[in-house]
């Protein structure tokens, strides 16, 4: 009878141990998800910041090379006119 009892006993507190254990596995998976879920949304912010950078430092090149373009061959169009000229 005792023996029937303290199994009983021990079945019983090692299933209380595993469903304690189960829920702490679990809360721990869940704070491991929430960290792991903010540091995406930190690389995700970081990426759009250098995509917005990029795209800043894209179009900012692109009009300067316009710009240049057009100082070099408003200087250099009367020389290509006398050029033209000749031939």
């Amino acid at each position: 009878m005792t023996s029937g009892w303290f199994s009983a006993t021990a079945k019983t507190t090692i299933g209380v141990r595993g469903l304690l254990s189960r829920l702490e596995w679990q809360a721990s998976r869940q704070a491991l998800k929430e960290r792991s879920t903010d540091a995406v949304r930190t690389r995700s912010r970081q990426y759009k910041a250098k995509g917005a950078s990029l795209i800043v430092t894209l179009v900012a090149t692109t009009f300067f090379m316009e710009n240049l373009d057009g100082t070099i061959i408003a200087t250099a169009l009367p020389q290509m006119a006398r050029c033209i000229r000749r031939t």
